[in-house]
């Protein structure tokens, strides 16, 4: 077989898209999507253009959580937050 061959596993890519502009203000390849590489992302975005006023994710759990609120959480009318939120 000829052509493209792939010599490592595919790696994910973790970046964001402004919607506003629909520029790439920030994008890296990653061996594993964690914490530690959207937190990176938004650190990079951060100190070059600032933090933007929203974020929508793409339903990864690393944004989400399925846990119960916990009761100061319901207290406060607040969704659990992740690391990253």
């Amino acid at each position: 077989m000829t052509g493209w061959r792939a010599e490592a596993p595919p790696s994910p890519l973790v970046g964001a898209i402004d919607d506003a502009t629909g520029q790439v203000p920030w994008a890296v390849f990653v061996d594993h999507e964690t914490t530690w590489a959207y937190l990176q992302l938004f650190w990079r975005i951060g100190m070059q253009q600032g933090l933007p006023q929203a974020v929508y994710a793409d339903r990864h759990s690393i944004f989400w959580t399925d846990r119960a609120p916990t009761l100061e959480e319901q207290l406060a009318g607040q969704r659990p937050l992740t690391q990253v939120g």
